[in-house]
């Protein structure tokens, strides 16, 4: 009662301090970082180059505000601007988003040897946003090692620095080819597809006059949006322990394409020890020609196909999903006057598709700002999903304060998709609408068929809209999901990968009822109550180690009966 009469007391002058004090929503964004790299990917970063050299300048950045920032960034030089970043209309950045961006610079930065020092400028665009964390020097050698250079930019004597031409000094690493090595082997599969196995070989030299140390070369994809697959899972770097001067090793890699016409790789270096440098000589591969990376290209053959009946594909099973809220981390409770009374209500369904409520509030709950509260009792269950569909969440929040008019928040809009109930007020005792806003606060999430499977720990945040102090939370969700299968199944010509199940679980190993079991359990089932064998009859993939088996002696599973 005592705290009733303080609120209709001071309800005046508590409005007079809110509107001389507002608190206005804005973009936080901070220069996280900066840095020079040899490519477009940012991996490799620099701080010395030779004259000519092409250089990428990168910046992080994140916003540590409430709303969507437009920035901008810019690289200065002796009050000139080299280079600029612009974040703006579809590129601005969402709250709590890091973002990572690069821009090459022209050649003219690079032609003389010498230092340049440089300055990495924030500028909001807008009146919405604040910056932090600039500007910050950025300084680049442009020369050869072991050069005498001054912070101005230029040689100390005023000649190009660093050693003649044509004479590096310590260890100075190349790849003088990358090709492909002999003709690709092709093979038609059951499916009606192919796979090809070929092999890249590239020429890892050292054309210094030191000794290198451990070198860690990398298979990459030249073209975007490419894929390249090497024979074992994760088979993608090489390690060379050491190098002398004038000395050059081979590397190879040996990679699966399921395409055919003319397919593309490459191999790059990624590591390489402290004073040791990579060589800026031209390139020779026929589509990439920057230092440090070549690559090369094949056209694959496509293997004639023998008519073929209807493939007869394993039925992929449902799968059900329970969706928790495990705790709330309150930001603005949406009441100015004692601690929000809240309800909340949550609900989902595959995208596209009706919705299922979840569990909510009886009634309202005391929530104060800033503050972590673990509910308990918010989940929803949802069965029979397609593993392939897409999956939403949506939770909606009303503050029950109370009110003289229609446009209340227990009276508010339901705004969330598959809430469809009217909030709880019940056990609300507050009668002034205090911020003048319908504190309803909606927020939806979808996942990815990948992400729902794999389950996990997911955030989804909720706000108000149109107030100039928000109501706002972020609900830490936990999803747990699993297939619903039959009693049992079979399969006939099981695949994994587009290639037919070999009879071992690993290479060589725990073969026979382990690999049938180890199929049946990835497809959702406990274990395999019976199998069938073809003898020599590549290729095959073993589904333990993900090995490819192309002799003529590999065996395969022909048909798989499973159990739960």
């Amino acid at each position: 009662m005592v705290g009733r009469l303080w609120c209709a007391a001071g309800f005046g002058v508590l409005l007079g301090v809110a509107a001389a004090l507002p608190v206005r929503a804005e973009g936080r964004v901070e220069l996280l970082d900066s840095w020079w790299a040899r490519d477009r990917d940012g991996r490799v970063r620099v701080e010395r180059v030779d004259p000519g050299a092409r250089v990428w300048w990168f910046v992080r950045l994140a916003n540590r505000g409430d709303t969507r920032a437009a920035v901008e960034v810019r690289l200065e030089r002796d009050g000139r601007r080299v280079a600029r970043m612009r974040f703006r209309r579809g590129r601005q950045i969402a709250p709590g988003a890091e973002v990572e961006s690069g821009k090459r610079l022209g050649r003219d930065e690079t032609a003389v040897a010498g230092r340049r020092c440089y300055q990495v400028v924030l500028r909001p665009l807008g009146g919405g946003t604040v910056v932090s964390g600039g500007p910050r020097r950025l300084c680049l050698d442009v020369g050869r090692a072991g050069g005498d250079m001054a912070d101005d930019g230029m040689p100390g004597d005023g000649m190009p620095g660093g050693d003649a031409p044509g004479t590096p000094r310590g260890a100075v690493l190349a790849l003088r080819q990358v090709a492909f090595v002999g003709r690709p082997d092709c093979w038609r599969l059951e499916d009606g597809g192919q796979v090809c196995h070929a092999r890249l070989v590239g020429r890892l030299a050292n054309v210094g006059d030191a000794p290198a140390g451990p070198v860690v070369v990398e298979l990459y994809a030249p073209i975007r949006g490419r894929e390249v697959i090497p024979r074992r899972q994760g088979d993608t770097r090489r390690r060379v322990a050491g190098l002398a001067p004038g000395v050059e090793t081979t590397v190879s890699f040996r990679l699966v394409f399921y395409d055919t016409g003319r397919q593309c790789a490459g191999i790059r270096i990624v590591s390489l020890p402290t004073g040791a440098r990579i060589a800026e000589v031209p390139g020779i591969a026929p589509i990439d020609d920057q230092p440090g990376r070549r690559a090369a290209c094949t056209t694959l053959p496509a293997v004639a196909r023998a008519p073929t009946g209807p493939v007869e594909l394993p039925p992929a099973p449902a799968w059900r999903v329970d969706i928790e809220v495990e705790s709330i981390a309150v930001g603005f409770d949406g009441d100015n006057l004692s601690p929000g009374d809240w309800w909340v209500a949550m609900a989902a369904g595959p995208s596209g598709r009706s919705w299922q409520r979840g569990d909510a509030w009886p009634s309202v709950r005391h929530v104060d700002s800033d503050s972590q509260v673990r509910p308990g009792d918010l989940r929803v269950r949802l069965a029979e999903i397609p593993p392939e569909r897409p999956l939403a969440v949506a939770i909606q929040v009303v503050d029950c304060d109370g009110g003289l008019t229609a446009g209340v928040d227990r009276y508010g809009v339901l705004a969330a998709p598959g809430i469809g109930r009217a909030p709880s007020c019940r056990l609300e005792e507050e009668f002034y609408e205090a911020t003048g806003s319908s504190d309803v606060a909606v927020g939806t999430l979808t996942l990815t068929p990948a992400q729902w499977r794999r389950g996990g720990i997911y955030e989804l945040r909720v706000r108000e809209a149109e107030a100039a102090r928000p109501l706002n939370a972020v609900f830490r969700l936990r999803v747990r999901a699993e297939p619903m299968v039959a009693a049992g199944a079979s399969f006939r010509e099981p695949t994994l990968e587009g290639l037919a199940l070999d009879l071992c679980r690993e290479w060589g190993r725990n073969c026979g009822q382990a690999a049938a079991d180890a199929f049946c359990r990835l497809r959702g089932y406990r274990a395999a109550s019976d199998y069938r064998v073809m003898r020599n009859r590549p290729p095959t993939i073993t589904i333990g180690d993900r090995r490819i088996c192309t002799a003529g002696f590999c065996d395969r599973i022909s048909f798989v009966a499973c159990r739960r």
